[in-house]
């Protein structure tokens, strides 16, 4: 994220960002209060059902929330209403920090390879880069790096792939 932009980056996402988390958190706290999630994320409810159960608990939420809550109820995700709020709380809070970055390994990395990982993308994308890890199994060996715009993948996975293509 450009230093320069980054206070006015900053204000927008979280202009835009909390009135769903506030919605979001109020919410979470009625479904909690009135013990709905578990008969709310029951697959064999009808969704018409679900609906009447949430009418109470969303109150004056804006329309994309209520619509969010729909979906968790509808595919017997409510329970992963907290999570959601975590997740973008932890979102927020890295995009707060600098330009975001992912990087997903087919092994969790030890310290000292994080370390090297961070230095060496740091001095290519600035002293404000964050980033957070992933174990992926799928990608046989190897890390795929994501920040900002660019995905560097360095999969096995990927190169097997490249080489497949090859011998097509």
């Amino acid at each position: 994220m450009n230093k320069e932009t980054a206070p006015y980056v900053r204000a927008i996402l979280e202009t835009a960002t909390e009135p769903w988390l506030k919605s979001l958190r109020q919410i979470a706290r009625r479904l909690h209060e009135e013990n709905l999630v578990a008969r709310l994320d029951d697959v064999t409810l009808s969704m018409s059902a679900k609906k009447d159960g949430l009418r109470q608990v969303l109150g004056e939420a804006p329309l994309a929330v209520i619509n969010l809550i729909y979906t968790l109820a509808g595919s017997g995700d409510l329970h992963l209403l907290d999570n959601v709020i975590l997740d973008l709380e932890q979102q927020l809070e890295l995009v707060g920090r600098g330009l975001v970055g992912s990087v997903r390994s087919a092994v969790p990395l030890t310290a000292e390879e994080k370390a090297r990982l961070e230095e060496s993308l740091s001095a290519r994308f600035g002293e404000d880069l964050v980033l957070s890890y992933e174990v992926d199994p799928t990608i046989i060996g190897g890390v795929v790096v994501r920040a900002g715009d660019l995905v560097i993948d360095g999969s096995v996975a990927a190169k097997l792939a490249a080489l497949k293509e090859q011998l097509s």
